[in-house]
């Protein structure tokens, strides 16, 4: 009966050690498992992480270039709008060089050599009409530069003519008609002048045939008075002042 106790206990010791390794075994096995899945775990949570630092990197990427595609479809835009109101103001050259930057913006993308060309006539025409504008002036100001050689000699009514044809040159100028206005006038003082002038010589033939016609009557003073009248007409003529003088020599005659 001791020696069946003293087996059982031996039995039961055994089985406790085999229980006990056993357990030892499977903790040893539980913690292997766990810090492999906690390992695994940690390897995801990294490989999750850095997935998700590329895709933030990935989504600012694209927002980057969304944003500077924005910007540069803004800075086309608005080239583009300034080469427009360029244009239509027909500083042709200028709104030329605009559609050019704005092409070199968008290579592929969009289309300006027809604007870039419409440009290209507008510099081809507005040279063009430089040259005629240039041409007219050339011609204006050497119908303008003849007329006023003519009027400094006093040829006023030639002058005239060549003014009205800077006039008709040059539509919009002031200055031919200024100075038509201008010979006009002139043309009127000498006329009147020439008038006057005429009047004059009429006045002092008169006085001097109405003197000559008293003398003949021996009417010596009226005759005097006429040739006076004359000489006042005339100072300088000599006629007059020889005529008073010979009727003084006649009336000293007289009175001897």
């Amino acid at each position: 009966a001791e020696e069946s106790k003293e087996r059982k206990a031996a039995e039961a010791e055994a089985q406790r050690l085999v229980d006990e390794a056993r357990a030892a075994a499977e903790a040893e096995i539980t913690a292997k498992k766990e810090a492999e899945e906690a390992r695994i775990a940690e390897e995801k949570k990294k490989k999750e992480a850095e997935e998700a630092e590329v895709a933030r990197i990935a989504e600012e990427t694209r927002l980057a270039e969304l944003a500077a595609e924005k910007d540069k479809k803004q800075q086309y835009a608005d080239i583009v709008k300034d080469a427009e109101k360029l244009a239509k103001e027909e500083s042709f050259t200028e709104a030329k060089a605009k559609f050019e930057q704005a092409s070199r913006i968008f290579p592929d993308k969009f289309d300006l050599s027809g604007k870039i060309g419409a440009m290209d006539k507008g510099i081809a025409k507005a040279k063009k009409e430089a040259e005629e504008r240039q041409k007219k002036d050339d011609q204006f100001n050497n119908l303008m530069s003849q007329a006023e050689d003519l009027a400094a000699v006093g040829k006023f009514d030639a002058a005239v003519k060549i003014f009205e044809t800077a006039g008709d040159v040059k539509p919009d100028s002031k200055d031919p008609s200024a100075r038509i206005k201008d010979m006009q006038t002139q043309i009127a003082a000498v006329a009147k002048a020439e008038e006057e002038k005429r009047n004059l010589e009429a006045n002092y033939n008169s006085l001097m045939d109405q003197g000559k016609n008293a003398q003949n009557t021996q009417d010596y003073g009226k005759a005097k008075d006429f040739y006076a009248e004359a000489l006042a007409l005339k100072p300088a003529e000599t006629e007059p002042q020889n005529k008073i003088k010979e009727i003084n020599e006649i009336l000293a005659q007289l009175t001897r």
